[in-house]
């Protein structure tokens, strides 16, 4: 499953973006910090779950739409 937002940084400025992957949007701190700070809190969530369900896929169980078997 492909996740919905990244939450990204820029090396040398240190700006802070989140981007909404299905279209490409670049969401700026210091532009919409009130957008930002919901999107960055669901691109934490999303990161999170992602490594949760990679690491359970390493044990091998599968997930399905009663949990994980």
């Amino acid at each position: 499953m492909a996740k919905k937002y990244s939450l990204l940084r820029h090396k040398t400025s240190g700006e802070r973006v989140v981007r909404i992957n299905k279209t490409r949007e670049l969401v700026k701190e210091f532009e919409q910090p009130e957008r930002f700070k919901e999107l960055a809190k669901r691109a934490r969530n999303n990161a999170r779950q992602s490594q949760r369900n990679e690491l359970l896929r390493s044990f091998g169980l599968t997930k399905t739409p009663y949990g994980w078997e």
